[in-house]
């Protein structure tokens, strides 16, 4: 992958360190299991770091992959919870979000 990894692939990095297994995350995101595996292995080649310990009962973030899921984790909550005061304030005045295609494509789009 010769271009940064979507805010989506992102997001099942998260959603795949905070449920403990790629199955759990499938389910949680209502995706097949089949494409979290190739999601994560993206970031993980882009990144060139193995952000994940596979095995047969789940997979656990490596030291390397704490921290950047940490970070992930932190960007996404701000990212929601600008979405929620903005919804908030939406019946008192407008509001101007200036986004990447890729953040309103997957998770701006109605």
């Amino acid at each position: 992958m010769s271009t940064q990894p979507s805010d989506r692939l992102l997001r099942i990095v998260v959603v795949a360190a905070e449920s403990g297994s790629f199955s759990a995350a499938a389910k949680q995101l209502g995706i097949g299991q089949p494409a979290v595996s190739p999601a994560v292995a993206a970031v993980e080649g882009w990144l060139g770091l193995k952000l994940f310990d596979r095995s047969h009962v789940g997979a656990g973030a490596t030291a390397q992959g704490e921290g950047l899921i940490g970070r992930l984790t932190a960007s996404f909550n701000a990212i929601d919870a600008l979405m929620v005061a903005s919804r908030d304030v939406a019946d008192t005045r407008p509001v101007t979000l200036l986004v990447s295609t890729s953040l309103a494509t997957y998770w701006l789009a109605p």
